[in-house]
């Protein structure tokens, strides 16, 4: 129950963390299944370096989806408007995979 509760704050987290310079995202949505993401960029670049940032994190499915890309005109800029999909992965994406730990042999015993 605690993971769940702290699986918008680790996913806003990783969202921050995986945005390039050059993009900024306009909402993100959460349904039962997916989380839908808007946002624009400077570049086509920048959309899908995010896109494979999400992907790689662990915290989504494969594929993270590129679902449209528009070229609009904010303020005299050219900008790519997108708008991907992506599935949370299966189990407690919250946590992040176990590291093996290990530990010295005792004192005065060789080591394996």
């Amino acid at each position: 129950l605690r993971a769940a509760k702290h699986a918008p704050v680790r996913m806003l987290d990783l969202l921050n963390e995986s945005t390039p310079d050059g993009l900024w995202l306009m909402e993100v949505k959460q349904t039962a299944t997916a989380v839908q993401i808007e946002g624009r960029a400077m570049s086509n670049t920048a959309v899908t370096d995010f896109a494979l940032a999400l992907q790689n994190s662990g915290f989504f499915k494969m594929p993270v989806e590129i679902i449209t890309t528009l070229m609009e005109t904010v303020e005299e800029t050219t900008v790519v408007r997108f708008v991907l999909k992506a599935e949370p992965a299966a189990g407690n994406p919250t946590t992040r995979p176990a590291t093996a730990v290990t530990t010295p042999p005792p004192a005065g015993q060789p080591g394996v």
